[in-house]
């Protein structure tokens, strides 16, 4: 396992489970001299879940398990949190389980865990982000 992933663990753990929003939880913490703030989601994807990094906008995407039953095919986008990169901290939003996909990386102000940056907003899913 990864640094910053034991320092997220630990940082984690006495957080308010109230600390950003209802959909959205934070968790900062200081590693190495720098700051971080680690977004997640109080759900957990599945392999019905799709991430959208679109603009400055993460959005998940839910398609339904059977859609015959629900009598619609498409999934229901839901914005999550609209985040924008700061100088003064690094930025990561971790996704909780395994989503589908996550769409819009390296596009724009999103990076990937291939195309990792500190001056840009870092999106992954949470086994990526147990590496690092």
């Amino acid at each position: 396992m990864g640094k910053i992933y034991e320092c997220f663990k630990k940082a984690e753990k006495p957080a308010p489970r109230d600390s950003f929003t209802d959909k959205i939880a934070l968790v900062k913490f200081e590693l190495d001299g720098k700051n971080y703030e680690i977004f997640f989601p109080r759900r957990r994807a599945n392999r019905y879940s799709i991430i959208h990094c679109n603009n400055n906008t993460i959005e998940w995407e839910q398609f339904p398990v059977m859609p015959r039953i629900t009598g619609r095919y498409h999934g229901v986008r839901e914005p999550l949190v609209s985040l924008s990169p700061i100088k003064s901290s690094v930025r990561i939003f971790v996704v909780m389980g395994k989503p589908n996909s996550i769409a819009g990386l390296d596009e724009g102000i999103f990076r990937s865990v291939h195309k990792y940056g500190e001056d840009y907003i870092n999106v992954m899913s949470e086994a990526r982000f147990k590496e690092i």
